[in-house]
């Protein structure tokens, strides 16, 4: 397969489980505001379209093209190599 195309799915299934953690770390943390009375009413129509699960998606995806571009996950998988303890 292409490697281009490898690395545009890389970057979609990082992007979705950045959308995945952020949400449910979201959902913790409005929780626990609820339960303390901190969060205003206005706050439930913030997300209507969706914005903050866009920019999840977008921090993660970009993340992972930047990562491959500057030789961070090259680095990684050496170091990880090198030190994994099995």
């Amino acid at each position: 397969m292409n490697k281009y195309i490898v690395l545009l799915i890389e970057a979609i299934v990082v992007g979705i489980i950045t959308v995945v953690v952020g949400t449910l770390s979201a959902k913790i943390l409005s929780a626990y505001a609820k339960s303390s009375n901190e969060l205003p009413e206005v706050c439930k129509s913030w997300n209507k379209n969706y914005v903050m699960e866009k920019s999840l998606f977008l921090t993660g995806f970009l993340t992972h093209i930047l990562c491959q571009i500057t030789g961070i996950n090259k680095w990684y998988r050496q170091f990880h190599t090198e030190y994994d303890p099995k």
